[in-house]
């Protein structure tokens, strides 16, 4: 077993999303088990890194409950990845599995950290990948790491002899000229330095690359160089449709405004005659008011006036007996006047610009009408445009995966020729001797 210090991180949710998936893709097909640790047994892994997340978010409400000190720099890398390499040979259980990443946890000191574990199938052997959450979800501390590889390296070692798996003779190796004084370097390569041997086998391949770099800036450049220029034509269209609708809602209001005054105007003439028509009743009542006999008419008009429409005789009675209340009923009826005279002007107001209105209102369908076919129209053209980049897309990708496939079957030309041996941490040469593994 080989045990792969792989590095600190910043998101829970991205290396979750790695690992529950197949590279690059939405699909899961590589993903085996995956289990999560210290968090509940009702806790699906794929929300885990939430868990994980608010854990960390809730760092200073934890220590605060916990009663432990806060300040301190921030954890800015709270996310910790390591995985559990099996040798090709041995065909571990899920029990071995999970204990495999309960005990290489405690061995680290993160013993009661939230974990994921996720086991992956698209390798030759067996392994399983552990997401940590280094903040302790019960005080808020973070865990100080030191020395990880070599403590995986020596839990691994036990845990062979333990379960009976087959012995990685490098390690052994490495841990003999360690406690002989030797300094021992097991430091994990990275991607790019892999891709670099491999390149080295032919400068072609060195070649391709940068040509294909070349390609996909282009191709990137091209491509938000389109979406931008989708963007403007599509606010183009837009603006030109805005500034047609609002400039024929400025014409329409405009004549419906100088039709209205006109309306008004030949109104004039009525509203002239009713209010002179109300002169002369102000004067009549005015007049029979000052006379003992008008006086006793308007009281008898005004109380039957008063019980006509339902009031008791006694407020009749005191209504007639006043003064306001005699000039109430001829300021009512004077209001009532105006009142109908006014909806006569809006009616005709109404008829005036219903030919306005109806106008307006074909023009501005027929400019919805003409935006939307123009929009139809952008839109097909700009269809063709985002198919020719995919197209362009879809090209340079499978130009891609033959370079990929032409890379693979060199490294595996150039691993067929290396000796088991050489493979880091996998001890091939010690699980073929003659006399097989020891258990």
């Amino acid at each position: 077993m080989n045990g792969v210090d792989i590095g600190r991180g910043q998101s829970f949710k991205g290396l979750s999303n790695y690992l529950l998936h197949d590279e690059l893709q939405q699909t899961a097909e590589r993903v085996g088990a995956a289990w999560t640790c210290n968090m509940g047994s009702n806790i699906q892994p794929e929300k885990a890194w939430l868990h994980m997340l608010w854990t960390y978010n809730s760092a200073d409400a934890l220590k605060a409950a916990a009663g432990a000190r806060r300040g301190g720099a921030k954890n800015e890398k709270p996310v910790y990845h390591y995985s559990l390499n099996f040798n090709p040979a041995d065909n571990p259980t899920a029990d071995q599995m999970h204990r495999a990443v309960a005990q290489s946890m405690d061995r680290l000191g993160l013993g009661e950290h939230q974990a994921l574990a996720v086991e992956h199938r698209d390798k030759d052997h067996a392994h399983v990948h552990v997401m940590v959450n280094l903040v302790h979800p019960e005080d808020g501390k973070t865990a100080a790491l030191s020395y990880s590889h070599r403590k995986l390296s020596t839990w691994a070692a036990e845990f062979e002899d333990a379960e009976g798996l087959v012995v990685t003779a490098g390690r052994r190796e490495n841990q003999k000229r360690r406690e002989q004084g030797e300094k021992t370097s097991c430091k994990r390569k990275t991607r790019n330095a892999y891709k670099a041997a491999a390149a080295n086998d032919d400068f072609s391949f060195e070649f391709a690359q940068a040509d294909e770099r070349g390609q996909l800036a282009k191709l990137l450049s091209d491509g938000r160089d389109l979406e931008a220029k989708h963007g403007r034509e599509r606010r183009v269209l837009d603006t030109n449709f805005t500034d047609q609708t609002r400039a024929a809602d400025r014409v329409r209001e405009k004549l419906i405004k100088k039709t209205t005054a006109e309306v008004k105007q030949g109104m004039k003439p009525q509203w002239a005659a009713l209010f002179r028509q109300h002169e002369a009743q102000n004067r009549g009542h005015e007049a029979t008011e000052n006379t003992l006999l008008g006086l006793f008419s308007n009281m008898v008009t005004t109380y039957r006036l008063k019980v006509r429409e339902g009031h008791s005789p006694l407020a009749a009675l005191d209504a007639a007996m006043s003064s306001t209340g005699r000039r109430a009923h001829l300021d009512q009826a004077q209001f009532q006047d105006r009142m109908n005279l006014a909806a006569r002007q809006r009616q005709e107001v109404k008829e005036a610009t219903k030919t306005i209105r109806a106008t307006s209102h074909d023009y501005k369908t027929g400019l919805r009408a003409d935006y939307f076919r123009q929009l139809a129209q952008l839109k097909t053209a700009q269809a063709a445009e985002q198919a020719e980049i995919k197209a362009r897309w879809r090209a340079l990708n499978d130009a891609r995966g033959e370079v990929e496939r032409e890379m693979q079957e060199r490294r595996e030309r150039r691993q067929q020729r290396q000796a088991q041996g050489q493979r880091r941490g996998m001890g091939y040469r010690y699980a073929m001797r003659p006399n097989g593994p020891r258990r």
